[in-house]
């Protein structure tokens, strides 16, 4: 359980990261 949980919080936090760069690519 504890497993799925960080798998998840990774997921989002790179999907978050990916959506920021497509976003704002003037950050890079």
């Amino acid at each position: 359980m504890v497993t799925w949980i960080i798998l998840g919080l990774v997921g989002l936090g790179l999907l978050v990261y990916l959506l920021a760069a497509l976003i704002r690519p003037e950050k890079w």
